[in-house]
């Protein structure tokens, strides 16, 4: 590691920085895959990322941020503000969609400046709480959280049904099913 923590800067992504966020996020979601075959990327993954990423840029209510040392990009998070259903307490919450950190780069406490990041700013809209995921089967983002003090809320289960019909189409392009 050529360059000293002390010079990690965490700040919002950029759009010329594109292309390196977009490879640590599918760099995120191919451990993701190995460690759950059910986690794996669509064909059109890194074509919806690639429409969305812009738009993410320039929503207020969503944070895409990347942790620099010297020139390079060693993680990136993403979230958004998000409140629970309705038969919930009222409350705004930041969900973390995405934190990941280069292999290299794990337990020096990177991570951990990218949560602060985040949740300042949510803090910074009035938000009171974070929420996420994280795959079940990744020991190191679960330690990793539970030493952030996250606890389970809510476990997310999945099964595979048996079935004669066609799987449903997605909208072809973004998360959100843009049209772009």
């Amino acid at each position: 590691m050529g360059s000293s923590l002390s010079e990690l800067v965490v700040r919002r992504a950029t759009l010329r920085e594109a292309p390196v966020v977009e490879g640590l996020w599918t760099d995120f979601l191919g451990e993701a895959a190995e460690l759950d075959d059910r986690l794996r990327l669509s064909g059109d993954a890194a074509q919806r990322w690639r429409a969305d990423y812009p738009e993410w840029l320039q929503d207020t209510t969503r944070v895409l941020s990347v942790a620099a040392l010297g020139n390079q990009i060693v993680g990136f998070v993403s979230g958004h503000l998000w409140g629970p259903e309705p038969v919930f307490e009222d409350c705004m919450e930041i969900f973390v969609e995405y934190l990941y950190v280069l292999p290299s780069f794990r337990r020096k406490g990177i991570g951990g400046e990218m949560v602060r990041h985040v949740v300042d700013w949510g803090a910074s809209l009035g938000a009171t709480r974070v929420r996420l995921k994280t795959p079940a089967r990744s020991e190191g983002a679960l330690r990793f959280w539970r030493s952030s003090g996250a606890e389970p809320a809510a476990v997310e289960l999945t099964f595979e049904i048996e079935s004669s019909k066609p799987a449903r189409r997605r909208q072809p392009i973004g998360f959100r099913g843009n049209s772009r």
